[in-house]
């Protein structure tokens, strides 16, 4: 759909919109920043119920922290089907965010088949609207082509200039390697998911504890999150912050973005949001989208650098 078009429906819906809608909107947006103040404070389960309330009447705002909700198992059941089904209602509607998310759910078959050719509309989409990580992911893609898209250099180079002025490493640079792993280490991390999804904490933040001491990136980061929540260990933030850093450190980008909102709001390290920054910036090197998605809010608000909001996105 063309600017113009939607513009033009856009006009035609006020025109018949009842009078009584002028005095909904300041409930919505009140119900929204409510929803999204409960998620800020960890509160998952009133979250997903405001949120819900309101995705179930259209709002595609909603609809979009649904799926977020939902994707992660957050205040409700973990479903990335279900997920992905938020995101395209929303994305429909024009939620430039949504737009976004549902092209890298295309693009790495989370929760639906996957696509390069879907993952590419999409994100067109949201990347035409000044969307940094849309513009990121489609410079990626293009580089190599597949999956219903045919590999075009010139479209990789245009969506690079593009991520790269919207405050984004350069898609086009070689990444940093993953972190290695050892057949032990390994072992005891599958040990210590079997007790945590038995939902023995205490078992399984001992397990974690072992192959951590053994240096792997995975069970560091995992030994963090049972600090970080008290999960069947003492709750110690900082204790936290120094596994984060230490998977951190062998680019984990799951740690980058952990150890980055670490920093970002001063939980076991003194706050400090340009080092926040610098976390975000090095996961989002690796694609990961947690870290572009942080990376962009950074921007957006002026958290660590100043504020830029064309270098995020318009809507958020």
């Amino acid at each position: 759909m063309s600017g113009q078009v939607g513009a033009a429906l856009t006009l035609g819906l006020a025109l018949v919109l009842s009078p009584g809608f002028a005095d909904a909107q300041p409930h919505v947006e009140g119900e929204l920043n409510r929803a999204k103040a409960a998620m800020q404070l960890k509160k998952y389960d009133e979250a997903a119920a405001r949120f819900e309330k309101l995705a179930r009447t259209g709002n595609p705002t909603a609809q979009f922290y649904m799926g977020r909700l939902t994707a992660m198992g957050l205040g409700v059941a973990k479903d990335l089907p279900k997920a992905v089904d938020w995101f395209d209602l929303s994305a429909k509607q024009g939620y430039v965010e949504a737009q976004a998310v549902l092209g890298f759910h295309y693009m790495e078959g989370v929760g639906v088949a996957q696509s390069y050719a879907e993952a590419a509309r999409w994100s067109v989409l949201a990347a035409d609207k000044g969307h940094g990580g849309a513009a990121y992911n489609l410079a990626k893609m293009y580089t190599t082509g597949g999956l219903g898209l045919r590999a075009d250099r010139a479209e990789a180079e245009r969506w690079a200039k593009v991520a790269m002025a919207k405050g984004f490493p350069d898609p086009l640079r070689a990444h940093a390697e993953p972190p290695k792993r050892t057949g032990e280490a390994v072992a005891v991390f599958k040990e210590g998911e079997r007790l945590f999804n038995a939902r023995d904490m205490a078992g399984a933040a001992r397990a974690f504890a072992r192959c951590a001491e053994m240096g792997d990136a995975s069970c560091e980061l995992q030994l963090g999150w049972h600090y970080e929540e008290g999960k069947g260990i003492g709750k110690n933030l900082g204790q936290a912050v120094r596994w984060y850093r230490a998977a951190a450190e062998q680019n984990h980008p799951r740690a980058e973005e952990n150890l980055g909102s670490m920093y970002q709001f001063g939980r076991g390290v003194t706050k400090n949001c340009k080092t926040a920054v610098e976390w975000y910036a090095r996961g989002a090197l690796q694609n990961d989208h947690g870290n572009l998605y942080s990376l962009a809010r950074m921007y957006h608000y002026g958290y660590g650098v100043k504020e830029d909001r064309a270098k995020a996105h318009p809507r958020t």
